[in-house]
């Protein structure tokens, strides 16, 4: 046997930097192949071994003919492919054309138009040729006279580029996906293929039935919010500007909303909807029973959206921050949305009239982390001001209010500082990392079983959840955890069930891409730790029969045995 390792090694002598972004091996020549790279630049290459000790690469250097650009710093070549019986091959561009190039003579015979896109993606098998764009569509070409019909041009010679003579080049179908096509595979007859496109979706396409099917789609950076509608559908948002809907028994997207770059931050439901005033489309969560009307999302340019689930439009816009928005929370009954920003400051918007109604700075200078409210029957709390809210920054500093039903009155209650020593988790101090990042976030919310109730969990003396009487103001239980906590979730339990109420759980994750179920009560946990990365959300289901926890761009859907 001989050690073919490091056999050859190539370097192009020109002094022009050149990037090389395809290759592609000739089928009946298993020494020859081909090179797209950019300034329009292909090369033929050929190995050439005289002896088992002497190799070498025999490279003929070619560029894109200038009648297709102007300048050829803007062409690239983006793919390859060869035809027939090797003779041919095509080599796409970024400019959407596609050049025909005879490998024995090194010398463009054809181009053409082929899209008006980037051309990301080719391929051909026999006399069919694929081509997949930037923008998501996916070509079926004929091709089966070409190389007979550039051999019989009697125009040909070796200078002249044809472009206006039919070649028998015809397009047989086209579909449009759901991003830019970067990988795909077909059978040997070109009936049944899978395709991949940059929206992590992976199609299968079968052109005899004009039908495409969409096998597998997730997101395409980490996910930054979760919303779950009953036991059956989940609503998610993430840093890849898009939110989408998935059907949970086959793993199905269903319906997306896509900001065109922006970095969807955080997510919240609203039981109520504004009506769109232009034409309405069909939406699947009509289907769906679900009190669920609307979902509000925060972006990093410091907007809020309202998008309406059941005509699957954006109905609101609003600009209520100058810095990201890192936490938003519609409280249950009411008509307004509390959002809080990088900055610190926390804003109340009006969500039927779509403006601005308070601004506090009380807790400036710290990302907000988390904002929860809990409605009081009148039986308990203050028929005036029904509504107890809090919002935690991430200097630990926790503010609770009262609020009327228009929260157009807003009271400060109670104002929590957690201590913590003076640097990281790591060993690093503020003043060297100057970025909340090195800590754990700071999170409160409200017990679903116990009105007075206030659970906090973050950076501290211990590691510990913390719960906080609201009434007589003092921390009256406190829980070991194992591990910083990145986020955690109270099953939501109805007081009125005394069998689950002394079976509550909280589920925590944190960045050691653990997941830990613990029972409130007595303190007994379990630990899980399936997720690939860090721990961004756990959250529980209405019927807390799951438990949905993300790292990075995945989803894991947990069925909770014991509740």
């Amino acid at each position: 046997t001989c050690d073919y390792t490091n056999i050859l090694n190539w370097e192009d002598e020109s002094k022009k930097e050149r990037c090389i972004h395809c290759l592609a091996w000739d089928p009946s020549h298993a020494n020859e192949f081909v090179t797209g790279g950019s300034n329009g630049t292909i090369n033929f290459c050929t190995i050439v071994e005289n002896n088992s000790n002497n190799v070498r690469l025999h490279v003929v250097n070619q560029t894109i003919p200038l009648t297709l650009v102007e300048h050829l710093n803007n062409c690239e070549i983006t793919s390859c492919a060869y035809i027939t019986n090797g003779n041919l091959v095509l080599c796409s561009t970024n400019l959407g054309f596609i050049t025909c190039w005879n490998t024995r003579i090194n010398v463009c015979m054809l181009h053409w138009k082929a899209d008006q896109n980037e051309i990301s993606y080719m391929i051909s098998i026999k006399h069919k040729l694929i081509t997949g764009s930037s923008e998501g569509l996916l070509k079926l070409w004929n091709i089966e006279h070409l190389e007979s019909n550039i051999t019989k041009s009697a125009n040909f010679n070796n200078s002249t580029v044809h472009n206006e003579i039919n070649f028998g080049l015809t397009i047989q179908d086209e579909f449009q996906l759901d991003g830019a096509i970067i990988s795909g595979g077909f059978d040997s007859t070109f009936d049944m293929g899978i395709v991949g496109t940059t929206n992590s979706s992976l199609f299968c396409v079968c052109w005899s039935d004009r039908s495409k099917t969409r096998l597998v789609a997730s997101h395409t950076n980490t996910i930054t919010g979760i919303v779950p509608i009953e036991d059956t559908h989940l609503i998610t948002s993430s840093e890849d500007g898009t939110i989408r809907l998935w059907q949970l028994d086959d793993r199905d997207e269903i319906l997306r909303f896509d900001a065109n770059g922006l970095k969807v931050t955080c997510i919240t439901p609203w039981e109520n909807s504004i009506t769109p005033t232009n034409d309405c489309r069909t939406s699947p969560v009509k289907n769906i029973i679900t009190k669920i009307r609307s979902i509000v999302a925060g972006y990093d340019d410091g907007t809020l959206r309202l998008f309406n689930l059941l005509y699957a439009q954006m109905v609101l816009k609003l600009h209520p921050h100058t810095t990201s928005v890192t936490a938003v929370h519609v409280p249950v009954n009411n008509t307004i949305v509390v959002s809080g920003a990088k900055d610190g400051t926390l804003v109340i918007s009006s969500l039927t009239q779509g403006i601005v109604l308070r601004v506090l700075n009380e807790q400036r200078n710290a990302p907000i982390c988390s904002i929860d409210s809990k409605y009081l029957p009148t039986s308990i709390g203050n028929e005036d001001v029904p509504y107890v809210w809090s919002a935690t920054s991430h200097d630990r500093r926790v503010s609770i209010w009262k609020s009327n039903r228009h929260f157009d009155q807003c009271q400060l209650n109670d104002w929590l500082t957690f201590v913590a020593p003076p640097f990281a988790p790591d060993g690093t101090s503020y003043e060297n990392t100057k970025s909340w990042d090195a800590y754990p976030p700071s999170l409160a919310y409200f017990s679903s079983t116990d009105d007075n109730i206030l659970i906090y969990v973050g950076y501290g003396i211990e590691k510990l959840v913390q719960f906080y009487d609201i009434e007589t103001k003092q921390i009256v239980r406190t829980m070991a955890l194992s591990q910083w906590c990145n986020c955690f979730d109270v099953s939501s339990l109805t007081s009125d069930d005394e069998h689950n109420r002394n079976n509550r759980l909280i589920a925590f994750g944190t960045k050691d891409r653990l997941v830990q179920i613990k029972d409130c009560n007595l303190g007994t946990f379990q630990d899980f730790i399936n997720n690939s990365d860090c721990i961004n959300y756990v959250k529980f289901s209405k019927t807390h029969a799951y438990l949905y926890t993300t790292s990075s761009n995945e989803i894991f859907i947990w069925k909770v045995l014991l509740y």
